[in-house]
């Protein structure tokens, strides 16, 4: 493949990558001036399975009309051209030049929680803006995204996994369940992806920039949620934003999650776990003591109070005739028969 022309323009210069469905190669564009470089996928089918062959055209097809369709995005690469040749399919889009989030990502080396809020800040505009299009890019993933070198923001590439939402229909679809171990959601992991997964993925990535560690080391609690906390010394980041295994506990898109990330909701925001959070918690509960203790004490002397006054109330037997007028009599006699029927209970 290095050295061919491919459509009489694009000329092969070196593999890039490969996967499951095809090779990525860097060409050079030679009826463009200076033959700017650009990135061809290659999808040559490995078995002659009907069904087999079905899928992986779907999917490639998909591809290029999904970046067709986002071309206008400036953290999308620019599709240039789409054509099948001898039965194998060829896609010529952008190249970005830059290096891959994974190289960002050392491995026992946390990253800080300005980076990791700059990150989110970064990469959930442009994934909201697939969302709001009706589409779900299904293999986020560190080596997915680009630090562009110019302005150093993230670029979302490969979108051979995508897959257009049906707006028009409320039948159920099931679609081939693409994906990384690791960044992949459960939902989506049975061929059933939602806007939500892609929320996913970008939380674990975040959590993996937080930790340190890839995703295979999180392990998980035993309700099956993900183990995101453990070996995290200082910070976190809220497990309600993105990593909860029912997607419905989730937000459901990008757009919910960057409006939260920009409104400061602390269900959002990377947050300081052991020292702040256990000390906010002693002083609730030195607080709660206080205010109970108070309250104690308060009842104790309204009673004492209370008790003093009906005594002084009821011992009468001192006051001299006349001072009160009780049921137009002014002896004290009357006083003492309503005393001793208990309309007026006397304090010893």
């Amino acid at each position: 493949m290095i050295g061919k022309l491919l459509d009489g323009r694009y000329q092969v210069i070196k593999l890039l990558g490969r996967g499951g469905f095809g090779h990525t190669y860097l060409a050079t564009d030679t009826k463009r001036p200076g033959n700017p470089p650009c990135v061809v996928k290659h999808l040559r089918p490995q078995s002659t399975d009907p069904e087999f062959l079905a899928v992986a055209r779907r999917l490639f097809k998909t591809e290029a009309e999904t970046l067709e369709r986002l071309g206008s995005l400036e953290q999308v690469p620019t599709l240039y051209a789409y054509f099948e040749e001898d039965k194998e399919f060829y896609l010529v889009q952008e190249f970005i030049d830059g290096h891959p989030l994974s190289n960002e990502l050392v491995p026992n080396q946390p990253w800080e929680e300005p980076q990791v809020i700059e990150f989110l800040q970064n990469i959930l505009p442009v994934l909201a803006e697939l969302h709001d299009r009706g589409v779900i890019h299904r293999d986020i993933k560190p080596d997915n995204i680009i630090r562009r070198k110019g302005d150093r923001k993230l670029v979302l590439i490969d979108f051979g996994a995508v897959k257009q939402v049906m707006q028009d229909t409320g039948k159920s679809h099931l679609s081939v369940a693409i994906g990384t171990p690791g960044y992949i959601a459960p939902e989506q992991a049975i061929g059933k992806p939602k806007f939500a997964s892609g929320v996913y993925a970008v939380g674990m990535v975040a959590i993996q920039a937080l930790r340190g560690v890839p995703p295979d080391h999180f392990g998980d609690t035993e309700a099956g949620e993900v183990h995101w906390h453990i070996c995290v010394d200082t910070n976190l980041i809220s497990p309600r934003l993105i990593v909860k295994r029912n997607y419905r506990q989730r937000y459901r898109n990008a757009r919910e999650v960057l409006s939260a990330l920009q409104g400061g909701n602390t269900d959002i925001q990377i947050q300081h776990r052991y020292n702040s959070t256990k000390n906010r918690t002693e002083e609730k509960v030195v607080l709660l003591s206080s205010l109970f203790l108070s309250s104690v004490i308060f009842i104790l002397l309204w009673s004492l109070l209370a008790r003093k006054t009906c005594t002084t109330f009821a011992d009468v037997s001192n006051v001299p005739a006349g001072v009160f007028n009780y049921g137009g009599s002014t002896t004290w006699d009357n006083i003492r028969r309503e005393m001793a029927s208990s309309r007026l209970p006397t304090i010893s």
